[in-house]
């Protein structure tokens, strides 16, 4: 299943109280993106409603309502870059700390497993191995000075170490 912006937005309602594991860089900014705008319209939805009361009503809701979605989300974002969530604190920082977050959100997911959890993105450990008729066929060829496998681009043989740039001169005496 393909994720959108708004599967990743009602994800991290499903995931309300689940501080734990990882959330990708995608995870999180659709999240932040997707938010803003239902907090728009809530806004506006106050603003064009001025019966209702004098203070944004449905917009002070709905972002009581998602901090914790928020907050955990957040927290599984910094499990992601293999921090501990608790730096989610240095937030009350001035500046300073909103910088730092802001840092750890933009970089990509550390590679592979960590100590939260198995990468958001899929293993992206090492590739599963061709067969190796395709390698043997594709890939490798006979080096023409010692017939050593090497691979098929490969310009000097690892094994005698020639140039494969010119045929061998095949019976030819050299001296």
């Amino acid at each position: 299943m393909r994720m959108t912006p708004w599967r990743w937005y009602l994800d991290a309602w499903r995931n309300y109280f689940n501080f734990k594991g990882r959330s990708s860089r995608a995870a999180y900014w659709y999240f932040c993106l997707v938010h803003l705008i239902v907090f728009c319209l809530f806004l506006i939805f106050d603003i064009v409603t001025p019966e209702l009361a004098d203070v944004p009503i449905f917009a002070t809701y709905y972002s009581i309502a998602a901090v914790i979605p928020g907050w955990s989300l957040t927290v599984r974002r910094l499990h992601d870059r293999d921090i501990s969530g608790w730096l989610i604190l240095i937030g009350v920082v001035p500046v300073l700390g909103a910088f730092i977050l802001l840092y750890q959100f933009v970089q990509d997911s550390k590679p592979g497993d960590n100590r939260y959890g198995p990468n958001p993105k899929g293993s992206d450990t090492a590739p599963a191995p061709m067969p190796s008729a395709f390698i043997k066929k594709r890939v490798l060829k006979l080096c023409p000075y010692c017939a050593e496998e090497i691979l098929f681009a490969a310009i000097k043989c690892k094994h005698c170490g020639e140039f494969l740039t010119e045929k061998p001169n095949e019976g030819a005496d050299d001296e």
